[in-house]
């Protein structure tokens, strides 16, 4: 008599399960997610707080959705979730436990995307808790000098939904960066010259289509996004900053489904 297949649904909360208690055991996991909303909400208030000494020209051009989300903070925490990212699948193949995770699950893909789901989810709670800090306490700040904003107001929705949604992105694209090196050293490189020094390296201005391919870039997209004079594309940013996990993912599922462990 034909045994009846385990249920499907079953099996896939169990993957989730495992991929969450390993992500969780991840010593570098807890503690930058833990600390980015305090972290953001202490650079948001010392910028702000320093706005009475730019004079009066420089609060009229002040971009105050661009400095209620820092540049250089945000782009600390877009490494830091690259590399968790890339680290929790690289740091499998390093000590050899993917072999294990592969016999386990033998469709390497679902593996992939499970990850990326749990990633997705837990980057995506601490992006909108980080926002939200971020944003609050600076506008607490630039209320006492007038200079406060709504949310309603034109492009502070938008500024907030990129700034909530950086981490996810970049968690994913860490994750593939893992799967196509399998190296934490290589991956974590990876991570930090793609969020960090390729968009320094490639030039936003002259040649057309090297500006648009520098506009693309994941960080160069997010800066457009959240500031509200950027001369840079606000459709063609979203679409980069949407289309680069899926890109990336799509690109990992097939590579991991190939390539020997």
């Amino acid at each position: 008599m034909r045994v009846p297949d385990a249920d499907p649904r079953a099996r896939l909360r169990d993957l989730f399960a495992a991929e969450w208690s390993k992500l969780s055991c991840l010593r570098l996991f807890r503690l930058p997610l833990l600390l980015a909303p305090v972290f953001t909400a202490c650079v948001a208030w010392s910028t702000c707080s320093r706005v009475d000494v730019i004079g009066a020209r420089g609060r009229a051009d002040l971009d105050r959705v661009s400095a209620s989300f820092n540049h250089g903070t945000w782009a600390f925490l877009m490494v830091g979730a690259g590399a968790i990212g890339a680290l929790s699948i690289a740091g499998e193949y390093a000590n050899g436990s993917i072999r294990t995770t592969f016999v386990a699950v033998p469709d390497r893909r679902r593996v992939v995307l499970a990850k990326a789901a749990v990633l997705a989810a837990v980057t995506s709670a601490v992006g909108v808790v980080t926002a939200a800090v971020s944003f609050g306490t600076s506008q607490a700040v630039l209320s006492g000098k007038h200079l406060g904003m709504a949310i309603t107001e034109p492009g502070v929705a938008r500024g907030f939904a990129a700034a909530a949604l950086l981490p996810p992105v970049s968690a994913i694209v860490g994750l593939a960066l893992g799967v196509f090196l399998r190296h934490p050293a290589g991956a974590l490189c990876a991570v930090f010259a793609l969020s960090l020094v390729l968009p320094e390296l490639v030039p936003t201005d002259g040649n057309r289509v090297v500006a648009e391919a520098a506009e693309m870039m994941p960080r160069n997209a997010w800066t457009t996004l959240v500031g509200t004079g950027t001369s840079g594309s606000v459709p063609r940013s979203w679409f980069a900053l949407l289309l680069w996990p899926v890109a990336v993912l799509c690109a990992a599922t097939t590579v991991v489904a190939r390539r020997d462990v």
